[in-house]
């Protein structure tokens, strides 16, 4: 659970991991070194598990979409970690509702249908359902 400072840290550091831990301070108005502990804490606690870069998919020739899949219930967890291993797979949820995954794909070119094909093919799988991302509104 995050306390209010933890949680002031952390919406700063969703705007600009890249800022200093001084910059971050000064912003929420506590000391360098508490920002620093906090964050190490975080860390430590796995509640930040790491910084990364966000890319524009569709900057860098990426048509993305994001898919349903529904599988045989027995075969639902081996689906999921088969899924993991896909390159081109950025992400993937057991979820509730209409699919019982939710996979986001990043494809180049024309690939995305070759994507798909070997989604369906696995074993377990019974119903892949594409939708193409047109815009990214919010990363």
């Amino acid at each position: 659970m995050l306390d209010e400072i933890d949680q002031k840290i952390v919406e700063q550091l969703q705007k600009d991991a890249r800022q200093k831990n001084t910059a971050i301070a000064e912003k929420i108005g506590i000391a360098e070194s508490t920002v620093r502990k906090r964050i190490k804490e975080m860390m430590r606690n796995r509640i930040i598990s790491s910084f990364s870069v966000q890319l524009d998919p569709t900057a860098v020739g990426y048509t993305v979409a994001i898919v349903g899949v529904d599988t045989d219930p027995a075969k639902l967890l081996e689906v999921a970690e088969k899924l993991t291993s896909f390159e081109e797979i950025r992400s993937v949820q057991l979820s509730t509702g209409d699919h019982h995954i939710m996979c986001e794909i990043w494809a180049k070119e024309k690939k995305l249908s070759k994507y798909i094909e070997e989604i369906s093919v696995l074993k377990g799988v019974e119903k892949v359902c594409p939708a193409i991302v047109m815009e990214r509104l919010k990363p």
